[in-house]
């Protein structure tokens, strides 16, 4: 897309993401493996506590049949007293004992029956829990969290080593586009200074050239004036006249000024 941007924060988050992906996996499969063992250690401990309970069943039931024994004993041994008229043995002891043998009994059998219906119905919750699922059947909770924590776990590191590769292709291009840049960058700074050297070269090698042009031109205007005069007759060859404004012999003055003697 044109005049579009790629903006890469931090390229190492991605390597972070794709370990905390790798951390949440373990974890779960570690959590379902404890739940799996706590789910198995329960479960064989509501046996082993119905099991007490139904021993303790058959004590009570053997019980409450030893108490019916002893009542009807006492009963068949009871004989009709005429003076008191009532039976003899009473038998309401053997009779109490049954009664508290019954109860016990009952209540027995109805905690032994509530223990088999809880055991029973956790015993189907985990078999869903760990159904694997079928074309009719849906999976449980244990099956779908190992395939979030390998499935898609592993689709999503897959796509994250693909993201990778493309940023760490996309991270070489951009080093080597700044190399080049770089490189072009200090190649422009060293022609930049060597242009600016050879100015200052060109620039210093004209001044010195104007220089020696105009001390080559006044030794030659004060030559010719010292001859000039010479024929003129001045005694003194050597003396040179020139301009008091502008300083310069006067062959040369551009003030056009009266001629002075100067020694």
């Amino acid at each position: 897309m044109s005049g579009s941007r790629i903006v890469l924060r931090d390229p190492n988050s991605l390597a972070e993401l794709q370990e905390s992906l790798h951390f949440a996996s373990d974890s779960i499969i570690k959590l379902l493996a404890h739940f799996s063992d706590y789910c198995d250690s329960m479960i064989e401990t509501m046996k082993e506590q119905k099991k007490m309970l139904e021993e303790q069943v058959e004590e009570a039931k053997e019980r409450l049949s030893q108490a019916e024994e002893d009542y009807s004993s006492c009963l068949s041994s009871q004989t009709y007293d005429e003076e008191e008229r009532s039976y003899r043995p009473s038998c309401d002891s053997e009779s109490d004992n049954v009664d508290r043998c019954r109860e016990q009994f009952d209540d027995l059998q109805d905690r032994n029956k509530q223990a088999d219906s809880v055991l029973g119905e956790c015993e189907r919750e985990l078999s869903k829990y760990r159904e694997t699922g079928g074309p009719l059947t849906p999976p449980g909770g244990e099956t779908l969290m190992r395939y979030v924590a390998k499935g898609h776990t592993d689709k999503a590191n897959e796509k994250m080593d693909r993201i990778r590769e493309c940023v760490s292709n996309y991270m070489s291009i951009s080093c080597a586009i700044s190399d080049a840049k770089l490189q072009r960058n200090a190649e422009q700074a060293q022609l930049y200074e060597e242009g600016v050297k050879a100015l200052e070269e060109k620039k210093e090698a004209e001044e010195n050239q104007t220089k020696k042009d105009k001390a080559e031109a006044f030794n030659d205007a004060t030559i010719s004036l010292q001859k000039r005069m010479s024929e003129m007759g001045y005694k003194e060859a050597d003396a040179v006249a020139v301009c008091p404004r502008c300083k310069r012999p006067i062959n040369v003055c551009i003030c056009q000024h009266i001629l002075e003697r100067s020694r």
